[in-house]
């Protein structure tokens, strides 16, 4: 897990490798892996340390492609992180796959929620739903709260 989201301080970046495939990552997490990847691959390759993989090359554009039409296109780990950790101290009984989950698709409704939460019905009141999409708010945006999508801006702007 990135340093952010545990609470640590990692290494120059504030990133460090605890354990290879030790959990889950968001949309905003996996996005800022593969751009140091990027960034290092082009220093290899410039160096002539490593050659080039488009496969590889491949899979990452695309994922990165993919990440840019997320709701949290533009969010930090940082707020990633800050997000995940208020969530957690709800004590809702949330999973790290809901939390990831509530993450990466930033709800701004009850609804979105409930269909996020197994179960939420049975397991989180109005008030508990309410407490998630505050700490939604006030972590990820005050934008998604109006429902603004990430380049909806540049997209009005240009008709």
């Amino acid at each position: 897990l990135p340093a952010a989201r545990r609470g640590g301080r990692g290494g120059e970046d504030g990133m460090e490798v605890v354990k290879a495939n030790g959990g889950l990552l968001t949309d905003a997490e996996v996005r800022e892996l593969i751009d140091d990847r990027l960034r290092e691959r082009r220093m290899d390759e410039e160096m002539a340390q490593r050659p080039a993989n488009p496969q590889r090359d491949e899979v990452q554009d695309d994922v990165l492609q993919y990440l840019e039409h997320c709701r949290t296109a533009e969010v930090s780990v940082e707020a990633v992180a800050e997000c995940f950790k208020r969530l957690l101290e709800l004590n809702l009984g949330l999973t790290e796959a809901e939390i990831v989950q509530i993450v990466n698709t930033v709800p701004r409704s009850n609804v979105e929620v409930f269909v996020t939460v197994e179960e939420c019905m049975e397991r989180l009141s109005e008030d508990n739903v309410n407490a998630i999409l505050g700490v939604v708010r006030d972590t990820l945006g005050e934008r998604f709260a109006t429902g603004e999508e990430p380049g909806e801006e540049e997209a009005e702007e240009e008709e």
